[in-house]
């Protein structure tokens, strides 16, 4: 029990250290491993001893119980585990041999804004006050770029090049890449430098550092739960239940594609690896489309 505790503890050290995995990735999928030992542990089953016959009836479990992104990422965990475990000798592969099921493909976010819905919910925050103008800034920038909610929380003074409208962003497994906004985040931006953040710094500087977004709290660290807070906040007011700060991206994305923008410039924007990631939100557009030729093509209309 000790062994596999310790071979647990080291796995997520290399995942955090020798991939370069983001705290988030690393947590999740070590979660995972220790949902496998825990549902072994009643069974006598050891996790570096398990049988082959046995993981295939937990991955069964699992996709009775769990939507297919989420059973594809658990797959994705105890396929990387078991692969690092046997080539540092402390167990035999299960999979080795095996053609188990690639990572299933995401689906579709169950909840994408419309445009008028992303305009309603961006003239939500009282702009005549310092955290109106904060929160403001904050929708503009997460509307106008795809940022996620971590990326945009990391954002520090001098990633930015509000001349070229440029975005220095720090992904998940720490990799880089520029992206731009437009002219209206640039404005809120450059508001909020200019209104809000002097306030909010002002007796936290030593503690806050050159962090872009803060908040008017000891600490002045604006929290992952902080910005849940404020989107959900003003979505209430806009009428918009579902909104988190994750719905400003697939709204950046799927608006992107309906205008006609370039799958692989998509891709490149949100910072997707793999194109198959960036190709759910065409999905989500099938009905967007089927509505406008409904609506426009003469020989569509219903009778």
């Amino acid at each position: 029990m000790e062994e596999e505790e310790n071979v647990r503890e080291l796995f997520g050290f290399y995942l955090l250290h020798e991939r370069g995995l983001a705290d988030a990735s690393v947590s999740g999928a070590t979660h995972d491993i220790d949902r496998l030992a825990n549902w072994l542990r009643p069974k006598r089953e050891c996790l570096l001893k398990v049988t082959q016959q046995m993981l295939w009836e937990y991955l069964e479990m699992l996709t009775a119980a769990y939507a297919p992104a989420s059973v594809g990422r658990k797959l994705w965990s105890l396929k990387t585990f078991y692969a690092w475990a046997s080539r540092e000798g402390y167990c035999a592969n299960p999979f080795q041999g095996t053609s188990p099921a690639n990572r299933r493909p995401q689906n579709p976010p169950q909840f994408i804004p419309t445009v008028k819905d992303i305009e309603s919910l961006l003239a939500q925050p009282n702009t005549r006050t310092v955290i109106g103008v904060r929160d403001r800034t904050i929708m503009e920038l997460l509307y106008a770029t795809g940022l996620r909610a971590r990326e945009l929380l990391n954002v520090e003074l001098h990633h930015f090049c509000l001349k070229t409208r440029c975005l220095q962003v720090s992904g998940k497994g720490n990799k880089e890449r520029i992206t731009v906004f437009g002219r209206e985040a640039q404005h809120w931006v450059d508001r909020y430098l200019e209104v809000s953040r002097p306030v909010l710094t002002e007796g936290r500087w030593g503690r806050v550092g050159s962090k872009l977004f803060l908040a008017p709290t000891q600490s002045g660290e604006l929290t992952y739960h902080a910005l849940l807070a404020l989107v959900r906040k003003h979505a209430a007011s806009a009428g918009l239940a579902l909104m988190t700060p994750h719905s400003l991206r697939h709204a950046f994305a799927t608006h992107l594609y309906q205008n006609g923008a370039n799958l692989r410039v998509i891709q490149m924007l949100l910072g997707h690896s793999q194109l198959t990631t960036t190709t759910v939100y065409t999905q989500c557009t099938t009905q967007h489309l089927r509505d406008l030729l409904n609506k426009h093509h003469p020989r569509s209309k219903s009778r």
